[in-house]
C-alpha cells in the first residue's frame, strides 16, 4: 500500500489534476499544457522512485512500446517540438503503467471516490439551476490550442453549460460537469460504471452518481457504451442481472412507445434522445452523430485508401476534415493505417495476455475500441488512459 504520507497524497492529487486537465476542466485551462504535464510527471516520478512504487514487468514493457509507437505515429508530419510535446504527455502514463498492482487498485479507489464526490456536488448545483434557482455565473468563450474549435458556454463554477447549441440543448441542458463535451463525459461515466461492476449499494454509492450523470449527459455514445458494458458484465457475472436486463428491455420498450407517441413525439425526451437515432440522409448517418460525415466516408473509401497517404496519413488533413470529424476514419486520414493498427494493438494487447479473466479484460478492450471509434482523440486523453490502465489491473487481479 502507498505510505500514508503527504507525498503519497500529493501523488494521487497529481493524477487527479492531470486527468481533469486532459478533459478540459475549466479551472485548469490557464495552467494546462505540456509544461504543466511535465512538472506533474517529474513530481510523480520522484515520488514513485523515493517510495519504490514501481514494478516493471515484461507485460508492462510491451505496453510501453505499444503506447509509444501509437503516439509517435501521430507525429510523423510534425516538427521536433511536436514529438517532444507528445512524449511529455506520456510521462505520467508511463509512471502509472509501472505502478505495483496493489497501488494501482488503491489509486483507482481514490479516483472513484473523489470523482464521485465532485460530480455529486456538481449535480446538486446543476439541479438547483434546473429548479430556476439564481446561481452565480459568467459567459465565456474557450478556444482550443489549435484555434479550430470555440466553445461558447456559461460557467456556473461547479458545472458548465453550452450556450452555442441548438434550441433543444438550451431547453434541456446536457450535464457535462466542469468540462465542455457532454458526449466525451458520458463515455467516461460509462467506463466508470463498468469498472465499478454496476454495484448499486451504500458502499458503492458513487455508481448512482455516475449513472445519473451519464443519463443527464444525453450522450448517445455514452449510453450505447454503457449498455454494451452492462450486457457484457451481466452475461459474465449474474443470471439475476441477465433476467433484470430482459425486464429492463421490456420496460424500455414500453417507455419508448409512450415517449414517441406522447404529443405525437413532440416532447423534450423524444427530441433529446430518440429522434437523434433516426437516419439523416443529408449527413449519411444518424441525426445525433456529430463526429462523422458522409463526405469523409466517401473520401476515405473512394480516394484515400487508393492513395500513398494511406500508410502515414495526409500532410494537410484540414483540407479534407472539419472540426467535428474525430471518428476512426478521420483518425486514419490524419495519421494513416499504421497509426490505426498501433492504437488497436495498444487497446487489445492486455486481452491477448490474460488467461484467468480474459472475458472481462476483452470487454474493457472493446469498450475502449468503441470510445476510440466515435471519438478517437478522446480515447488517448490522460483520464481515459489512466482508467484503462487501472481498470485492466483490477480486472486481471479480480479486485471487487
Amino acid at each position: 500500500m502507498m505510505q500514508n504520507s503527504k507525498l503519497s497524497v500529493l501523488f494521487k492529487l497529481l493524477v487527479l489534476f492531470i486527468s481533469l486537465a486532459s478533459f478540459g476542466a475549466w479551472f485548469l485551462q490557464s495552467i494546462a499544457g505540456w509544461v504543466f504535464t511535465l512538472i506533474c510527471g517529474i513530481l510523480m516520478a520522484l515520488i514513485s522512485v523515493s517510495h519504490r512504487y514501481f514494478s516493471i514487468t515484461k507485460k508492462n514493457t510491451t505496453w510501453y512500446v505499444l503506447l509509444t509507437l501509437a503516439t509517435l505515429l501521430t507525429c510523423v508530419h510534425m516538427n521536433t517540438n511536436g514529438y517532444i510535446a507528445a512524449l511529455i504527455g506520456l510521462l505520467p502514463i508511463y509512471i502509472i503503467i509501472g505502478l505495483r498492482n496493489e497501488l494501482k487498485e488503491e489509486l483507482f479507489y481514490f479516483l472513484k471516490k473523489t470523482f464521485g464526490v465532485m460530480i455529486l456536488i456538481s449535480l446538486a448545483w446543476y439541479i438547483l439551476f434546473l429548479l430556476k434557482v439564481p446561481l452565480p455565473s459568467y459567459d465565456n468563450i474557450l478556444e482550443t490550442s489549435d484555434a479550430h474549435i470555440q466553445y461558447h458556454y456559461t460557467n456556473f463554477y461547479l458545472f458548465t453549460l453550452k450556450t452555442d447549441g441548438d434550441l433543444l440543448s438550451l431547453l434541456l441542458p446536457r450535464f457535462e460537469f466542469v468540462f465542455y463535451e457532454p458526449g466525451y463525459f458520458g463515455c467516461l461515466m460509462a467506463v466508470m460504471l463498468f469498472l465499478g461492476g454496476y454495484k448499486f449499494n451504500r458502499v458503492n454509492w458513487e455508481n448512482y452518481v455516475f449513472l445519473l450523470a451519464l443519463l443527464l449527459s444525453f450522450s448517445l455514445a455514452g449510453v450505447s457504451i454503457g449498455l454494451f458494458g452492462f450486457i457484457a458484465y451481466s452475461i459474465k457475472h449474474s443470471m439475476h442481472k441477465a433476467r433484470w436486463l430482459v425486464l429492463s428491455a421490456i420496460l424500455f420498450g414500453g417507455f419508448y412507445i409512450a415517449v414517441t407517441n406522447y404529443k405525437q413525439g413532440d416532447n423534450l425526451i423524444n427530441n433529446a434522445l430518440f429522434t437523434r437515432l433516426k437516419y439523416d440522409d443529408a449527413k449519411g448517418s444518424i441525426a445525433g452523430n456529430s463526429r462523422f460525415s458522409e463526405y469523409v466516408s466517401d473520401y476515405f473509401w473512394m480516394k484515400f485508401v487508393h492513395s500513398k497517404d494511406i500508410w502515414l496519413g495526409l500532410k494537410n488533413p484540414d483540407n479534407v476534415l472539419t472540426n467535428n470529424n474525430v471518428d476512426y476514419l478521420s483518425y486514419t486520414i490524419r495519421y494513416g493505417i499504421f497509426a490505426l493498427f498501433a492504437a488497436l494493438a495498444f487497446f487489445f494487447y492486455p486481452a491477448t495476455k490474460e488467461r484467468n479473466n480474459r472475458y472481462s479484460v476483452l470487454s474493457l478492450s472493446i469498450i475502449y475500441i468503441l470510445v476510440f471509434a466515435q471519438g478517437s482523440f478522446s480515447a488517448f486523453w490522460t483520464f481515459n488512459l489512466v482508467l484503462l490502465i487501472l481498470g485492466m489491473n483490477r480486472l486481471q487481479m479480480n479486485y471487487s
